[in-house]
């Protein structure tokens, strides 16, 4: 009976004293990792002949404080300062479909990636109707460039594994 109990009480202490341990590990502040002694030396004799540089590197600069301060971003369209908690008008979206179909607006010459299937497909269907030329207008991509698209890449297609040759029976050697 006791042993029960024991167990199951080790089952309670033993994430509380993992979490308290962890919670004393945290509190000290980490040391960094000892230098090797050839850096050291070099860091020394880097120190002693730029001691100015140093100086100035350690040296807080009011001035460029002041100005950090007095820096503000400012919204080209409302002409009010951009502030961190200013809130947005946009909804986050539902879902990753939805994301992927969300596209503003395509400038001419390029096209999306749910449009170059519609391209492809439109061109399976019916080649005849849908030539380089009139997809080009379209879609208004150049000629040339649609041309060797749909001449060099396709849309995803599955292609039936053709059956394996089987390899011929091990003669009787002998």
């Amino acid at each position: 009976m006791g042993a029960g109990i024991s167990r199951a009480t080790r089952l309670i202490r033993k994430p509380l004293e993992t979490h308290r341990r962890v919670e004393k590990i945290l509190e000290k502040k980490p040391k960094p990792a000892p230098k090797h002694p050839s850096s050291e030396s070099a860091i020394a004799d880097a120190r002693n002949h730029n001691k100015e540089l140093f100086k100035q590197r350690d040296r807080k600069d009011d001035i460029l404080l002041g100005r950090l301060k007095d820096f503000k971003i400012m919204d080209a369209q409302e002409g009010k300062p951009i502030t961190g908690e200013q809130e947005t008008n946009r909804k986050l979206p539902v879902s990753r479909e939805s994301m992927s179909r969300q596209v503003g607006v395509v400038p001419k010459g390029k096209i999306t990636s749910v449009q170059l299937s519609e391209l492809f497909a439109k061109r399976l269907e019916d080649p005849d109707k849908w030539t380089d030329e009139k997809l080009a207008e379209h879609y208004k991509l150049d000629k040339e460039a649609l041309s060797s698209v749909l001449k060099y890449c396709s849309d995803y297609t599955v292609v039936a594994r053709a059956e394996l040759p089987r390899p011929l029976e091990p003669s009787v050697i002998g």
